[in-house]
């Protein structure tokens, strides 16, 4: 399947994991577990979007990579809910 079309079926599927987190009370095993499949939704969406092509903006790149590699730095470098809630208040 071309790039595009399975990264928008990924990010659709990662709805509905995103809204019963929403939903769920907090400290929740099963909104834990749920939480680690939406990170892994997300994580797929973010290295799918680093395989499109098709558009090109700056040479063979694109802002959809730019977008990808900033959910992958962060989760690289530990960015954990507490610091982005932190973030999300300070702002």
């Amino acid at each position: 399947m071309p790039p595009i079309p399975s990264r928008a079926l990924v990010a659709i599927g990662a709805l509905g994991p995103g809204k019963v987190q929403l939903i769920r009370a907090k400290g929740a095993n099963s909104r834990r577990f749920i939480g680690w499949i939406w990170i892994a939704l997300m994580v797929q969406v973010a290295v799918s979007g680093l395989s499109i092509r098709e558009i090109r903006t700056f040479g063979s790149y694109n802002p959809i990579h730019i977008l990808s590699f900033v959910p992958l730095i962060s989760l690289a470098l530990g960015g954990s809910p507490s610091a982005a809630e932190e973030s999300m208040l300070a702002g």
